[in-house]
């Protein structure tokens, strides 16, 4: 339960989160067997554990905490001393060292939010959707190739809604057009609008319309059109596109109703995306050309780059038992 009426000191936290926790460690969560997706009464809480709560997964947790409709029922961070710093308003709430043993306890939850480090989202994410929990999971999405493929597979055998936290996709700024990447220093050809005196720079995006060009700041910046006095006698359209309610409003509300689709940024999209940005990075490591096999997710051509493509995990640290990891060969799947 929350209470914002009082703070509780760095001490009571902890001691609150020692007794959530002392003596337990699990090799993981208990059943492995995947269930169907949580479905939210339309006049009940919909409750949401938070995992890795220290950083941005503290704010993320912060602003789901005001939607009425949503109760935090658990938190969940490897270093409570750093996690305290934003957690003092989370009064009384079941705190856990490590994620398996959550899931596995609190059976009540119909979503987790995943703020830790990347290298722990897979394994968060895979686990939780195992359960039929619906997942917000912060950018980068995946670790890996491998995971990123498994996160989207996973995703959409069970149903769940997810989100990845790329919050600039609930934006003014980004709407479906057709896109030519440009990269390590190439710039697309200068539009003829534009000032003598103003540059591309190498961060943003450059718009081309049947009656002018716009320009748009890197991070979701807002377009303007080009030159400048175009756009201060420029009369904006009436809105009649339908907008985002928020991008993590967006996922609570994809939750409740039970449709996937409705969370725009759900791993059906941010996982192939990622993928695909994670494949482009491979002719960097390399250094040269690679011939990508994507059925197999292997660089035939350059095999020394195997574990930027999948990777050895630790033993306890691995992935949820059941989860099938595609082979090199691509016509069987390891356990």
């Amino acid at each position: 339960m929350m209470n914002s009426s009082r703070t509780v000191t760095r001490q009571e936290f902890l001691k609150q989160m020692s007794l959530a926790t002392a003596g337990l460690w699990a090799g993981g969560c208990a059943t492995t067997a995947v269930r169907a997706p949580r479905r939210i009464a339309p006049d009940a809480k919909m409750r949401v554990g938070c995992i890795g709560v220290g950083g941005m997964g503290g704010n993320v947790t912060a602003e789901l905490a005001t939607f009425a409709d949503v109760e935090i029922a658990a938190l969940c961070d490897v270093d409570p001393v750093y996690a305290a710093k934003k957690m003092s308003n989370f009064q009384g709430l079941p705190f856990y060292k490590d994620y398996r043993v959550m899931l596995e306890r609190e059976r009540n939850l119909d979503a987790v939010m995943v703020g830790t480090p990347d290298h722990w989202h897979a394994p968060i994410s895979l686990a939780a959707m195992q359960l039929g929990l619906h997942v917000y999971c912060e950018k980068p999405l995946a670790h890996t190739i491998e995971e990123a493929r498994l996160m989207a597979r996973v995703a959409r055998e069970t149903g769940v809604v997810t989100q990845m936290g790329n919050t600039g996709h609930a934006g003014e700024g980004i709407r479906p057009v057709k896109l030519v990447w440009y990269d390590g220093g190439k710039h697309p050809p200068r539009p003829a609008e534009l000032e003598t005196e103003r540059a591309l720079g190498d961060n943003g995006i450059y718009f081309v319309g049947t009656e002018g060009v716009m320009i748009a700041a890197g991070w979701s910046g807002t377009p303007r059109l080009v030159p400048e006095s175009r756009m201060q006698t420029f009369r904006r359209p009436d809105k009649t596109l339908p907008r985002s309610v928020g991008h993590r409003r967006e996922w609570v509300d994809a939750c409740r109703t039970g449709k996937p689709e409705d969370a725009k940024s759900g791993f059906w999209y941010s996982a192939p995306f990622t993928e695909s940005l994670l494949v482009g990075l491979l002719p960097v490591y390399a250094g040269k050309r690679i011939e990508w096999n994507a059925q197999t997710l292997s660089a035939t051509n350059a095999p020394e780059l195997d574990p930027f493509i999948r990777k050895r995990y630790r033993r306890g640290f691995d992935l949820p038992a059941g989860i099938r990891r595609p082979s090199r060969s691509g016509l069987r799947f390891l356990g």
